[in-house]
């Protein structure tokens, strides 16, 4: 059976006792109806059907993926929206919160506190003799056996430069990397707090249709903030507005406006308490913003197999599951691009970790296989715990590739 079959629907599809339901809508289609949140007002909103389904209208006309035709969605109705989480903001300003010259050096940290998790390293490579081998042989290898991926002659891959831009982001994703034990500095949220906020952030990037990047650096900056800054619980969701907000601006050629984001927490925030927390979180992290995300590290490792698409559409769904769990807090994205690309050949059937693979990764299978058993923790945990994710690409467009992955581990386990 050829790899770029394994993704077939049949194999794909949901068995009958699975517990989903499903109704009709006005065209007589079949619309999953779950329990899942809006990225509406507060934390808490509810809605009764998936967010992928329903866009908000920012002036622009989007088109809806579940359906063939072009629709156009509005805001959903004040009596419809149920603020039960932040609906009520402290007076004062973002930056009026109690330690604010807190002292986030390792020794301040409270270790014994029960909202701790040991920090995890499986997203951090340990190198040994036998990898710098197999590295230094891998380099020899390609060089001497150029594929057409790796002609030099093509400007768009800056061939020269390679080398030295991979190196500096290296540099740059151990440098600007959160603390991977920073809950133990909070006081008023937790892991499960974060879990919520970064599971609504998703839903707005997907919301508004946003490039992968801007969700990857969002995390990150939420996640740095929270390494050097006390936050109180209810300014939580304001922590996440901004880090979206500059996110957008950094990353997106049209991003949406503060004027777009205002709507979504029409009634919360106002857009001057916004633009307050974009400055100071802007300032506490000195405007180091170019930290990066896994998708540059992931496409240089397809070069490994001619940007084989099935490989690339697992990756990018097993490096969304690991914005949800601590145990990738911290954890280098070099690594999670890989170990993910790695776990998604084994699925498909492309067992071999080749030296292409190791020269394009700088990493060898030994390295990657901590990462990759934590994120199949994920997959499993996924219907559950990140259904926000596992529901966006169980759609057939998506090849239902969150329920091809679940099964696939599910078997093996």
């Amino acid at each position: 059976m050829e790899a770029s079959s394994r993704l077939d629907a049949h194999e794909l599809a949901t068995d009958e006792n699975q517990t989903e339901s499903f109704a009709l809508n006005g065209k007589g289609r079949n619309v999953y109806r779950s329990p899942l949140r809006a990225p509406l007002k507060s934390l808490e909103n509810v809605s009764h059907g998936p967010l992928h389904s329903t866009y908000i209208d920012t002036g622009r006309f989007i088109t809806s993926p579940t359906s063939s035709e072009t629709e156009k969605y509005v805001l959903p109705d004040e009596k419809e929206l149920d603020s039960v989480l932040l609906n009520s903001v402290p007076e004062g300003s973002f930056s009026d919160q109690k330690n604010s010259s807190l002292d986030i050096s390792e020794e301040s940290f409270d270790l014994n506190t029960s909202k701790v998790t040991e920090p995890s390293h499986v997203a951090i490579p340990f190198f040994t003799e036998e990898d710098f081998r197999l590295l230094s042989h891998a380099s020899k290898f390609v060089k001497a056996h150029p594929s057409k991926e790796d002609d030099d002659q093509d400007p768009s891959m800056v061939s020269d430069y390679e080398t030295d831009i991979f190196q500096y982001m290296h540099e740059l994703e151990m440098n600007l990397a959160p603390s991977p034990s920073y809950m133990s500095i909070q006081q008023e949220i937790d892991w499960p707090t974060r879990h919520l906020l970064i599971d609504w952030i998703i839903q707005v990037h997907h919301y508004f249709r946003l490039l992968p990047e801007t969700l990857y650096l969002t995390v990150n900056l939420v996640d740095r903030f929270l390494s050097i800054k006390l936050v109180s619980f209810q300014k939580i969701q304001l922590v996440g507005l901004s880090a979206l907000l500059i996110a957008f601006k950094y990353e997106e050629i049209h991003p949406p406006t503060i004027y777009d984001l205002g709507k979504i927490v029409e009634g919360v925030y106002e857009l001057e308490e916004i633009i307050r927390a974009e400055r100071y979180m802007l300032m506490l992290l000195k405007f180091e913003l170019s930290w990066p995300g896994p998708m540059s590290f992931l496409r240089r490792i397809s070069r490994a197999d001619s940007y084989q698409y099935d490989i690339r559409s697992l990756s990018k769904y097993l490096m969304e599951l690991t914005l949800m769990d601590e145990m990738f807090v911290g954890g280098y994205p070099s690594v999670i691009a890989a170990a993910s690309y790695y776990l998604s050949m084994q699925m498909l059937g492309y067992t071999t970790w080749t030296l292409h693979h190791i020269y394009y990764s700088g990493l060898t299978a030994r390295q990657l296989e901590p990462c990759a058993l934590g994120i199949m923790e994920c997959i499993l945990d996924a219907p559950n715990h990140h259904r926000s994710i596992f529901q966006k690409y169980s759609e057939s467009r998506m090849k239902r590739i969150s329920v091809f992955a679940y099964k696939w581990v599910s078997s093996i386990l």
